[in-house]
C-alpha cells in the first residue's frame, strides 16, 4: 500500500481465509486492515506533501454512496457469489499491473534516452476536468470497497490519473485518502458483521508499519518493477483463491 497506493486488500481477503475466515469475515476484516494501513500511509507521503487532500477527500466523499451500497450488498448476498466474483476482481487487478508497468517501463526509457517531457510536478495542486466522470469512477471505486472489502487502490490511482490527470506518485498518495474515507464508510455499513478482532488488529498493526516503510521507499524503486512484482503476486495469489475458495466448502 506505501509503494503502490492500493493492493492492500487484494492480499489480505485472501490470508484472512488461509487463517480460517469465511469469506464474509475476511471481507469485514479486510477494510480494518486497509483503512488503518491507508491512514498509516498518509503520514510520511504528508510530510513529503505529495497528498492532495482537497482531491482525495472529495473523490472519497463521492465514493461513499457506493461504499454503502456494496457494504450492504456484500453482507446479505450469498457468499457464494462473493467467492465467484472475487477472482475476476483479482485477473482485473493484474491486469491492471502488468499493463501499468509496461506504460512505467516505457516511459522510464524515453526519460533515459531525453525523448520524454519531465516529470510532472508531484507538489502541484490538481483540479477536477470531468465532474460526471469523477463521480462515476468514485462510485464505483466506493462500490468495489464495500462489496469485497477491498480498498481499490489498484483502481483509485488510474482513476485519478484518468479523470483527474495528476501525476502517478501523487496519485499514489492521494489514493490512501480515498481507501480509507471508503474503507471506513464501508466498515460502518456492515453494523453486524463482526471480523474476529484479534487476528484483524495483529494484520491491522502489521499493514500500518509496512506500509508507512512502503511510503518510504516509495521513490527509491522504479515504479514499473513495484507495478510487475505486484502483478506477479496478484496471479499468484489469484490461482490460490480459486484453488481455495473451489476445492473447499465455501463458508
Amino acid at each position: 500500500m506505501g509503494l503502490l497506493g492500493g493492493g492492500g486488500g487484494i492480499i489480505a481477503v485472501p490470508l484472512l481465509i488461509a487463517l480460517g475466515l469465511t469469506i464474509r469475515e475476511a471481507s469485514t476484516a479486510s477494510l480494518v486492515v486497509v483503512g488503518l494501513g491507508a491512514l498509516a500511509g498518509l503520514i510520511p507521503h504528508h510530510l513529503a506533501r505529495r497528498v492532495d487532500w482537497r482531491i482525495g477527500i472529495t473523490f472519497g466523499l463521492l465514493g461513499a454512496v457506493g461504499a454503502i451500497v456494496g457494504a450492504r450488498l456484500g453482507v446479505s448476498v450469498n457468499p457464494s457469489v462473493v467467492a465467484v466474483t472475487f477472482p475476476v476482481l483479482l485477473v482485473a487487478a493484474t491486469f491492471a499491473m502488468f499493463r501499468s508497468a509496461r506504460k512505467e517501463r516505457m516511459l522510464a526509457a524515453e526519460q533515459a534516452a531525453g525523448d520524454a517531457k519531465p516529470p510532472a510536478d508531484e507538489t502541484a495542486p490538481a483540479h477536477i476536468k470531468s465532474w460526471p466522470l469523477t463521480i462515476v469512477l468514485a462510485t464505483g471505486i466506493g462500490l468495489v470497497t464495500g462489496f469485497f472489502g477491498v480498498g481499490g487502490g489498484f483502481i483509485v490511482v488510474p482513476a485519478l490519473v484518468t479523470a483527474i490527470k495528476m501525476p502517478v506518485r501523487r496519485a499514489t498518495a492521494t489514493g490512501l485518502v480515498v481507501i480509507a474515507i471508503n474503507s471506513g464508510v464501508a466498515l460502518i455499513a456492515r453494523h453486524g458483521s463482526e471480523p474476529a478482532w484479534r487476528i484483524t488488529l495483529t494484520m491491522a498493526a502489521a499493514t500500518a508499519a509496512c506500509t508507512v516503510v512502503g511510503a518510504l521507499l516509495s521513490r527509491r524503486i522504479p515504479g514499473w518493477m513495484l507495478s510487475a512484482a505486484f502483478g506477479a503476486l496478484t496471479l499468484a495469489i489469484t490461482v490460490y483463491t480459486v484453488a481455495r475458495l473451489f476445492l473447499v466448502d465455501i463458508k
